[in-house]
């Protein structure tokens, strides 16, 4: 998600969160998240239950990686939301106002759409301030993979993305990346498989030209070796800076190139 620009969100099977009962140790860090929630939403969540549930032991249990881009903090709003909310929103935009509040104690500033495609387990876009569903989505012949770049995830890249928003520049070239997502994601709903890998290529060349800062050192050169033979292609997923990045192929097996690193192929 670029800033101004649409944004496509696909729920991954991959990973999973549910609720579990073990002791205070595990429930009480989220307490912090807890007390953030009295002051933001007292009159939409029934946080006298929570905090009972937590001194009961009840945490949520998440094979989820935390700073990874894979939305762990997404997956614990939605949860709270769905188990806690005294009414559910039933209109979409007033309910991705309500998660995105939830979420800001992680992000400062959060668009809630993470927690609402979590929350509503269907593929989304959203465009401006329209949001909708999307039906019956099959990439024939492309296939999806995260991998692990075993680099930790840290704040100095976003700093670094932060800082150069001030350059007139940096938004000139924003607006060029904002231009292929948007194409992108319309060839993804069309299904126009020979376009959307067009399109894939079109934007890990931009991100690695101009987001470079967001890739680790030990990624780059198999990055411009997925872009130069074009038989992978290597993705931000979510902030980058490390953690989980996105890997596309056209092929059902993983590129040889890229081994050494942990993969997955998604299922949504």
């Amino acid at each position: 998600m670029l800033q101004g620009g649409a944004a496509m969100g696909l729920p991954i099977k991959n990973f999973s969160s549910k609720w579990q009962k073990g002791g205070f140790g595990d429930a009480r860090v989220l307490l912090p998240f807890y007390y953030y929630l009295q002051e933001c939403c007292p009159d939409i969540l029934d946080l006298d239950q929570w905090y009972y549930d937590l001194q009961s032991g009840y945490f949520l249990q998440t094979n989820i990686p935390a700073r990874a881009g894979l939305g762990s903090s997404g997956s614990l709003v939605a949860a709270v939301y769905d188990r806690y909310v005294l009414s559910a929103e039933k209109g979409q935009h007033s309910l991705q106002n309500i998660l995105a509040r939830m979420e800001n104690f992680f992000h400062g500033t959060s668009s809630g759409f993470d927690p609402l495609l979590i929350y509503l387990d269907k593929p989304l876009v959203r465009n401006g301030s329209d949001i909708y569903g999307v039906e019956n989505l099959e990439l024939t012949d492309l296939y999806p993979w995260i991998m692990d770049s075993l680099e930790p995830r840290t704040g100095h890249p976003i700093n670094q993305f932060n800082r150069n928003l001030l350059l007139p520049e940096f938004k000139q070239d924003l607006v060029r990346g904002t231009t292929i997502t948007d194409q992108l994601i319309g060839n993804i709903i069309r299904q126009e498989i020979d376009q959307v890998w067009q399109g894939l290529s079109a934007l890990s060349q931009w991100q690695y030209r101009h987001l470079g800062f967001l890739i680790p050192e030990s990624l780059k050169q198999k990055w411009e070796q997925g872009l130069d033979e074009q038989t992978y292609l290597i993705k931000l997923c979510g902030a980058g800076g490390g953690g989980m990045y996105q890997v596309w192929t056209k092929a059902p097996e993983w590129p040889a190139p890229l081994g050494q690193w942990p993969h997955d192929l998604l299922r949504f």
